[in-house]
């Protein structure tokens, strides 16, 4: 929560600032708005997830036996995966940086950014890919 404010008040920072669309900060902001519109597309995705994975929990075996026979274990894969693009998109916000040190030149910020915006495209595609994975196991 406390990054999603530190993001909040730098996007309206950046947005606030004046000029005829194309000062530095002008583009930083539009940067910034597209690694959050890539976000915006995604994190919702995480409920998606959420749901499946009760779903994969409700069809798990409950048995005492400490062997697990090949659907278990191939349940087991489709929840590990969808737990690893639920903890990658945590990651990425937990790690995201809105606003640079000091010092920081906006040729600088704007490959943060890019990065940024390509690493949660990254993370989209993992979400797509595991969560069709799983919807086709399930069917």
């Amino acid at each position: 929560m406390k990054h999603f404010l530190t993001i909040l008040i730098a996007f309206i920072a950046l947005s606030c600032s004046t000029g005829n669309g194309n000062t530095e900060a002008d583009q930083l902001t539009t940067k910034f708005r597209e690694v959050m519109e890539v976000h915006d597309r995604i994190m919702p995705r995480v409920q998606e997830v959420r749901k499946l994975s009760k779903r994969l929990d409700s069809i798990r075996s409950v048995g005492t036996d400490s062997k697990m026979d090949a659907e278990d274990e191939f349940i087991q894969a489709a929840y590990d995966s969808l737990s690893i693009i639920e903890t990658e998109m945590m990651e990425w916000m937990h790690a995201f940086e809105a606003e640079q040190a000091a010092g920081t030149s906006t040729q600088e910020r704007m490959q943060y950014l890019e990065e940024q915006r390509v690493a949660m495209e990254k993370v989209g595609q993992h979400f797509d890919q595991n969560i069709h994975f799983v919807e086709n196991f399930l069917k």
